[in-house]
């Protein structure tokens, strides 16, 4: 015969599941929001002493800002300033600034990358932080990205959730992040908004894990096969 009817108040298999996976998610991020917040900090004091009375200000972006991040996720930093120079500079004097002891931090390492479209100093604290933060100069798209994401979010809370059990799945799957020539992460969102968005299944009860799972099903049937591709 049938199954009887789920209790409306108790958890399938899938949301303990899913449930079990945002609060690892959770817990490990609140590990690392302090070092992260004084990794930022520390970025952006480098940046003032090297701009002096032209910085403007410094701004986290990415998936850190838009608080759809997974254990490891990489910090974004977008600088702005109103001096009259090449980015690469801008860069090369806040690596230079922070090429120096930092109290309580490792020795950082660098990579300037000056001949992308967008130059780009990335810089690593080893272990124990183990930190990877991406810098930028003066690009206001970034920051408009975690405008929009905050927007969908507004609208559709369980999107936020939806996105980090996506992001996790993509790292679980090894599917290679934008630095080893796959998609951003915003990419990733943008077609998880995307499959919201066109869905005429989408109604608001009141389980919020069971809204967040129907987001990740309907993202997942959408784009699982060629033949099912859209947008």
């Amino acid at each position: 015969g049938s199954a009887p009817p789920r209790d409306p108040g108790q958890l399938s298999p899938a949301d303990l599941v899913a449930c079990h996976v945002l609060h690892s998610i959770g817990s490990d991020l609140s590990r690392t929001k302090a070092i992260k917040e004084e990794l930022v900090e520390a970025v952006t004091n480098a940046s003032k002493a090297a701009l002096g009375k032209d910085f403007q200000r410094a701004v986290l972006v990415g998936s850190n800002a838009m608080h759809i991040d997974a254990p490891g996720s990489d910090i974004d930093v977008v600088v702005f300033h109103g001096a009259g120079v090449q980015d690469v500079t801008v860069l090369k004097d806040i690596m230079d600034g922070l090429d120096k002891p930092q109290p309580g931090l490792p020795a950082a390492e660098f990579k300037l990358v000056a001949t992308a479209k967008v130059p780009i100093l990335t810089i690593h604290w080893p272990a124990p932080v183990n930190i990877f933060c991406d810098v930028s100069v003066n690009k206001e798209g970034p920051e408009n990205h975690v405008a929009w994401v905050a927007q969908c979010v507004a609208l559709d809370p369980p999107l936020e959730s939806a996105m980090k059990l996506l992001k996790h799945w993509l790292r679980q799957r090894r599917i290679p992040p934008a630095k080893e020539g796959g998609y951003p992460s915003l990419v990733w969102g943008i077609l998880q908004v995307h499959t919201a968005r066109c869905s005429v299944m989408l109604t608001w009860d009141h389980d919020r894990v069971g809204e967040v799972l129907k987001r990740v099903a309907m993202f997942f049937e959408r784009f699982a096969s060629q033949q099912s591709l859209s947008g």
